[in-house]
């Protein structure tokens, strides 16, 4: 379970770095959007954007109730270098900061991302700059992601390798992918998720949804190309997973 759970951290890690400006374009005539996430148990979120369409703040909240607050900064490549959490619900008002070192080579390629806790480098560049290989290093091992991509530059395919030291310091090694596929949009529409160590799906995780073998999405959109609504297909049952509300300028 371990290596899973790292899995999940890693891939989002990689989105807030390479995906998160996806709608940017889209977004730049909205001040805020709210989502608000059914599989998460009551918790939903206001996102306040610049003149970009980045998210520069992020309000979380559960069952309507502040729960904590973050400040996004972001380099000349628009790509996230610092957060700043300026509340949380049991400190009050606070102002943590988290860096991300990051690296760029002569093209502008990101190839180093160094947050203390995890240290990345990129290489084999797309012409887009999407980066083919990741390598993760941290304390008990070491992670190798290989993307693959379609010619808009969504992931369509990733292959992690892991390899690390248990509790017991035995070596241990998994291998997992996961394919994608998406809409005009460039959403997700289904993925389907394969590994090695015969893990059985759906995959119970701590703080978020079950992960499936196979997931279907299915959107409702704005007339700007923003969806307003998500749905998720599993084992042949469809339900609303999450809804946003986007406001203009």
């Amino acid at each position: 379970m371990r290596s899973y759970i790292v899995i999940t951290l890693l891939i989002i890690n990689f989105c807030a770095l390479f995906g998160q400006n996806k709608d940017a374009d889209k977004l730049k005539k909205y001040v805020s959007y709210t989502e608000h996430n059914y599989e998460s148990g009551g918790w939903s979120k206001k996102c306040v954007l610049d003149d970009k369409g980045f998210v520069r703040i992020e309000e979380n909240y559960l069952n309507n109730k502040l729960r904590s607050c973050y400040e996004y900064y972001y380099d000349e490549y628009d790509n996230r270098y610092k957060e700043i959490q300026i509340f949380d619900t049991n400190d009050g008002f606070v102002r943590e900061e988290f860096d991300n070192a990051l690296m760029y080579d002569s093209n502008g390629n990101l190839i180093q991302s160094d947050s203390g806790d995890f240290m990345k480098v990129y290489s084999n560049f797309t012409n887009l700059g999407k980066p083919r290989l990741m390598v993760n290093k941290f304390t008990i091992g070491i992670d190798k992601y290989i993307y693959k991509y379609d010619v808009n530059g969504n992931v369509v395919k990733y292959i992690y390798h892991s390899l690390w030291t248990d509790m017991d310091e035995k070596a241990q090694k998994s291998t997992e992918s996961i394919q994608y596929r998406y809409d005009l949009y460039n959403n997700v529409i289904r993925l389907y998720r394969s590994n090695d160590q015969k893990w059985e799906y759906p995959m119970i995780i701590n703080g978020g949804p079950s992960h499936y073998e196979y997931e279907k999405f299915r959107y409702v959109y704005n007339r700007d190309g923003l969806w307003k609504k998500k749905f998720k297909t599993v084992e042949g049952k469809e339900c609303l997973i999450k809804k946003r509300k986007y406001t203009k300028r």
